[in-house]
């Protein structure tokens, strides 16, 4: 039983971030900016560590529309979701805070 959660969780891990990279490949692609830029910024990781600041996409983009909702902390509801900037300038590089 616990075996196959793992496994679940695994991949609705995967399945979201395959789905977050095929987005920012199809924005390269309709850009033509090529594979070297557009990079994703996601709350919860070093260059943007604070997920209380999804409630500010929240306000910007309502997707409660879609059924999604935020704990008080800002984790969004349901798990493996995600949001994220994605930055095409050049210069655009990851950095940690």
């Amino acid at each position: 039983m616990y075996t196959d959660a793992y496994y679940l969780h695994g991949l609705a891990v995967e399945t979201a971030e395959a789905m977050a990279e095929w987005i920012n490949a199809k924005i390269r692609d309709e850009l033509k900016i090529g594979s070297k830029r557009g990079l994703r910024y996601s709350w919860g990781y070093p260059s943007c560590p604070d997920i209380s600041q999804h409630h500010l996409v929240w306000q910007i983009l309502d997707p409660a529309k879609s059924g999604m909702t935020l704990t008080e902390s800002g984790q969004i509801v349901p798990d493996q979701s995600t949001a994220a900037l994605v930055v095409h300038h050049p210069k655009a590089e990851y950095f940690v805070l």
